[in-house]
């Protein structure tokens, strides 16, 4: 049954995101060609005043299509924040709330079923928008950096061999898995938001932002504290004991990584007991 929500839920966001993924693609295609076809003389041209009205047609429209690109990178992101909120509210609160909330699996599946979702949704959204700006880049122009710079092939290799470093490794697994955790605070922290607002009558949207700022600036207060008070503690003790500033930033980055997995349990927990004891449908 978990595998049915997950799909259902799966399918009805992509029909909201990947629209706007589509127009993503397409206009840095286009981009792309405007690039591609760009000519030099008729940069010139425009920088001092000589241009047709036809060149000052096509830098119009291209200057059109690089506007709408950046606009429609922005609303992949404020779509994706606005659908995790909205689908969340209607199939746990809202219009959805009975049908979810009737089916034989427990609230803990049901959050984490949500959680798992929206990482999968905010990952692909991320790499649609990555992959849009690098189709932007000319390869023509990369191919000639490589082959015009000698010192091209030396400096891959330097940083090849950097992140060959069992350290280096060490601390970017740390990053990475952090990084990681802190997506999935982020979206339970949405879901704790939405939770208290539901424990009221009236006024619901402006309760949840109220107790999104508050619990998201008290866990940063405490968060930011914690790891400055362990990062004047060890540089004090490096300045006496000769402690390596990379030990210094392995400690902040491991204490960073459990941060972020107590946060996430922590309201993973907390948002199934509002689930499971508090639930106020619409």
């Amino acid at each position: 049954m978990i595998i049915k929500l997950f799909k259902y839920d799966f399918m009805n966001i992509g029909k909201k995101l990947i629209p706007f993924y589509i127009a993503a693609f397409v206009l840095s295609i286009i981009n792309r060609i405007f690039i591609t076809t760009a000519n030099i003389s008729n940069i010139a041209n425009i920088q001092t005043g000589n241009f047709s009205d036809y060149q000052l047609f096509v830098w119009q429209i291209q200057f059109f299509f690089y506007f709408i690109f950046i606009i429609i990178l922005l609303g992949i992101s404020i779509m994706t924040l606005y659908v995790t909120i909205t689908r969340y509210h209607n199939s746990i609160y809202g219009s959805e709330g009975y049908l979810t909330n009737t089916l034989p699996i427990t609230s803990g599946q049901i959050i984490f079923a949500k959680l798992v979702i929206f990482l999968i949704w905010g990952f692909i959204s991320v790499a649609v928008t990555i992959i849009s700006l690098i189709a932007l880049l000319p390869l023509e122009i990369i191919i000639n950096l490589a082959r015009l710079d000698k010192n091209f092939y030396s400096t891959l290799m330097e940083i090849s061999n950097f992140f060959r470093d069992p350290k280096v490794i060490f601390h970017v697994i740390i990053y990475m898995t952090t990084l990681f955790f802190s997506q999935c605070f982020s979206i339970l922290l949405v879901f704790f938001s939405i939770a208290v607002a539901n424990l009221f009558k009236g006024y619901k949207l402006i309760i949840g932002v109220i107790a999104y700022i508050v619990s998201s600036t008290l866990v940063s207060t405490i968060s930011t504290g914690i790891l400055m008070s362990i990062s004047f503690g060890m540089g004090s003790r490096a300045d006496y004991e000769n402690i390596s500033p990379f030990l210094v930033g392995g400690t902040l980055n491991i204490t960073s990584l459990f941060l972020n997995i107590f946060l996430t349990v922590f309201f993973f927990f907390v948002v199934r007991y509002f689930h499971k004891n508090h639930l106020n449908l619409e």
